[in-house]
């Protein structure tokens, strides 16, 4: 949860009948702001932030809309060094996660395939992910490491950051170069991994040295980390498979030769290494069965090997390794009535991953290698999947600081996006690697088991393609009067796309000419918000915002019909209206601040996966939904040394039309229903944090105990066919996830100690679910109790 600022608030412990007194209060504050809920014990400290891109930041407690800060002071005392670790600490922010650098961000429910629901920016560089067969995923798993802070910005923020932020924005803000003082840290941490007969190690450190004091300063990173794993593959016989591996770098200059001129640059390389995915057979099921190893003897075809605790049961190694770079440059120049800000930056990620294809082979596309192949038994294969995506944007605009009531921020942008997608099956070998590098246009010749001459590059194909988008935008902010704003917001935008796509292999589907896709899009988004402050211990705000996704192509359309299936070649757009109130207050002398906000959300032609004939994911538009939710955070000052953090949020999030029927080649359908609540939404998401500070030895010190709670959610739309009441062999509980983490920390001078416990009680976090013919029933499985300590010093 949130650790707020320091605050000044009367230091006498909460007496008994605090409750009641609470609850008094505040229904007080929710009907008439009384005078007495406003007076101060002292100053207050507030916590800014630049989600509103003003010129000079507003403070979260006066931002009329929902967001959750993060500073370095929780970040560091929680041991937080993903995005994905997030989700335990704020209400509404929910992961899917396919293991490291393939995870979804899902804000309020908004969850489906296509394109990211949810932007992610790095300081001003957007690096949101995209992923063309699933949709939504393949976020950057950049380490958070030296972070000022991270703003999660709630519901639609189309008129500020565009396209792809109809569920919200998560912002990552890096600690800038000091230009007064030299100074530097290094941390280390040492941990161990229930199941696993590895150690975990992490080693980061920062120097900042200003070259040209007031003037000129550097900033350099450095982190390494290694994971181990805990999970193990008994098919192939691969213990604790699923180890990572990451490297990285970061550099930061800054120039500020001036009082109202600044120019920032940073580059940011990092490197990942996974070993295997993360996914778990679950005991009682079985992996896939019935395929053969090629150049193996004995135990072929290979029968299915059965699942159970930490077991994986691939046929294949599922690798998953990556490199990406960021570059950036900021500059800002402040003309005494606002602040011009121009940023550019270019991102480069590159990514190999690996999937098991064994499963397929044997049930959708098994009459395609015992027919059109001529294999007697379908083998075992590896898909490598090798991925390059290079986006440069730009953005500049304008931040007024007027002396009167009105106040505006407006300005463009322009994002040119790169893809290259590659999809290549080959067989596998006994140690589940593949037997050979992909041969284009390989010959179907099968005489054998695995002989020279034999095909092993089963089949390849290709997505090349460009996106441009062309986007103006502005805000407009009037004060009524001193305690009330009215905000009005429009951004327009253009979305162009272009991409070929075809086949590489084998012979007989290699070449014929590339499918070309290309289309636009226009079309604006809008904001109006009311917020109303009475005083400083009161904000209210009412607003209604839309959102909107962009569509994009279907990778599979051009090869599906060897399977006798058909997927359509691009898929449109979808939006969403957001219609939210919300109240922040300082309550009980200012010992409680608390944070409350509903929402009710109309989604029309959402992006949803499907798979057709052959196994073939592809994406279409289908349906309308609703989302209705509930959610609170805050902090509670106990006592002196006691303080009391929570968050919850309640998610009703179900579709309020059927979704068109699509019926396999067995006439069955499993589409959405309406009524039908979206996958994976939990509809009760909870955290408790309690931190007690104290003297030990002359060393300050803090214990911090987290509780965790996530609420169950299904898999698919429907548990039954639509046509026939058939059962969804596909549908299955997400079970619900409790757990606590415990972090104590001594500090003296400038030394730091740590002492930590992620899942206490050793739960089995099961956070993701896959079934379906191309993936069987896994469970993605998060880690088990860990146990570690930290060493940090400064100079």
């Amino acid at each position: 949860m949130i650790k707020f600022p320091a605050q000044t608030y009367s230091s006498k412990p909460l007496k008994a009948g605090v409750v009641t007194k609470c609850t008094l209060a505040f229904s007080m504050a929710l009907l008439v702001p009384a005078p007495i809920m406003a007076q101060e014990s002292g100053a207050l400290e507030e916590v800014l932030v630049t989600a509103s891109k003003r010129s000079s930041g507003v403070s979260q407690h006066d931002l009329g809309s929902a967001v959750s800060v993060l500073g370095a002071d929780t970040l560091n005392a929680t041991g937080i060094v993903d995005i994905d670790a997030m989700a335990s600490l704020v209400p509404g922010l929910n992961i899917e996660s396919f293991g490291p650098g393939d995870s979804e961000y899902i804000i309020r429910g908004i969850n489906s395939a296509g394109e990211s629901t949810v932007s992610v920016y790095f300081d001003e560089s957007p690096i949101t992910g995209r992923f063309v067969e699933d949709g939504g995923g393949k976020n950057a798993p950049l380490k958070l490491v030296d972070i000022d802070r991270i703003e999660v910005l709630k519901g639609p923020q189309g008129t500020l950051f565009g396209a792809n932020s109809m569920g919200g924005v998560i912002r990552i803000i890096t600690n800038k170069p000091n230009l007064e003082t030299f100074e530097g840290r290094v941390d280390t941490e040492l941990g161990f991994t229930a199941r696993s007969s590895d150690q975990n190690y992490d080693v980061n450190g920062m120097l900042n040295i200003p070259l040209v004091e007031n003037t000129l300063g550097l900033r350099l990173v450095a982190y390494s980390d290694s994971t181990a794993g805990f999970i193990d593959n008994n098919q192939i016989g691969v213990r604790d498979a699923n180890d990572v591996e990451r490297n990285g770098v970061r550099t930061q200059v800054l120039f500020q030769p001036s009082d109202v001129f600044s120019l920032n640059a940073s580059v940011t390389y990092q490197e990942l290494e996974s070993g295997h995915n993360p996914r778990v057979t679950p005991a009682g099921f079985f992996g896939p069965g019935g395929a053969f190893f090629i150049n193996e003897g004995s135990e072929n075809p290979r029968s299915a090997a059965p699942g159970g605790k930490f077991t994986n049961t691939e046929f294949s190694r599922t690798a998953w390794d990556e490199e990406l770079l960021l570059a950036s440059i900021t500059g800002e120049y402040d003309i005494g009535k606002g602040v011009i800000t121009a940023a550019a930056s270019y991102f480069d990620r590159e990514i190999q991953r690996h999937q098991d294809s064994t499963p397929l082979n044997t049930t959708s596309l098994r009459d395609f290698f015992t027919g059109l192949l001529g294999f007697d038994v379908p083998p075992a294969s590896v898909v490598q999947q090798p991925q390059d995506r290079e986006v440069a944007s730009l953005e500049l605009r304008y931040a007024s600081r007027f002396n009167g009531p009105l106040q505006t921020v407006v300005g463009g942008s322009f994002q040119h996006e790169e893809n290259l997608f590659e999809n290549f099956v080959i067989n596998a070998n006994s140690d589940g690697l593949p037997v050979e590098n992909f041969i284009p246009e390989a010959p179907t010749s099968v005489t054998g088991a695995g002989e020279p001459g034999e095909i092993n590059s089963i089949f390849g194909r290709f997505l090349d393609g460009e996106r441009e988008r062309v986007a103006v935008f502005g805000e407009l902010s009037y004060e009524v009067s001193p305690a009330l704003e009215v905000t009005g917001g429009l951004r327009w935008f253009r979305f162009d796309i272009q991409e070929n796509q075809g086949n590489t292999g084998p012979d007989f589907l290699a070449g014929g000419g590339a499918l070309e896709l290309d289309g636009d899009e226009t079309t604006s988004t809008y904001k109006l918000n009311v917020t109303w402050r009475p005083n400083d211990d009161y904000t209210y705000y009412a607003e209604v915002a839309t959102g909107f996704r962009p569509g994009g192509t279907n990778v599979a359309s051009g090869t599906a019909a060897i399977a006798g299936g058909f997927v359509p070649p691009t898929f449109e757009s979808d939006e969403l209206r957001n219609h939210e109130i919300g109240a922040k207050l300082y309550l009980l002398e200012r010992r409680l601040n608390l944070n409350l906000a509903a929402y009710w959300i109309e989604w029309d032609d959402i992006q949803v996966q499907t798979v057709a004939e052959g196994g073939f994911n592809f994406i279409d538009n289908a349906g309308k939904a609703r989302v209705l939710g509930l959610e609170a955070e805050g902090s509670l000052h106990i006592s002196d040394p006691l303080t009391l953090s929570f968050g919850f949020n309640y998610t009703n999030a179900e579709l309020t039309e059927d979704q068109p029927f699509v019926v396999g080649g067995d006439g069955i359908s499993f589409t959405g229903q309406d009524g039908d609540d979206i996958p994976k939404t939990p509809k009760f998401v909870a955290n408790l944090g309690l931190v007690y500070d104290f003297v030990l030895g002359g060393w300050d010190s803090t214990a911090r105990l987290d509780y965790f709670h996530k609420g169950d959610s299904n898999s698919d739309f429907s548990s039954r066919d639509a046509l026939l009441g058939l059962p969804n062999p596909d549908f299955h509980k997400l079970p619900s996830i409790d757990r606590f983490d415990v972090n104590i920390s001594f500090q003296k001078d400038n030394l730091t100690l740590g002492l930590f416990v992620r899942n206490l009680t050793d739960e089995d976090l099961i956070v993701d679910v896959v079934s379906s013919d191309q993936d069987p029933f896994a469970y993605i499985m998060g880690s088990p109790r860990t146990v570690g300590l930290r060493l940090g010093a400064e100079f």
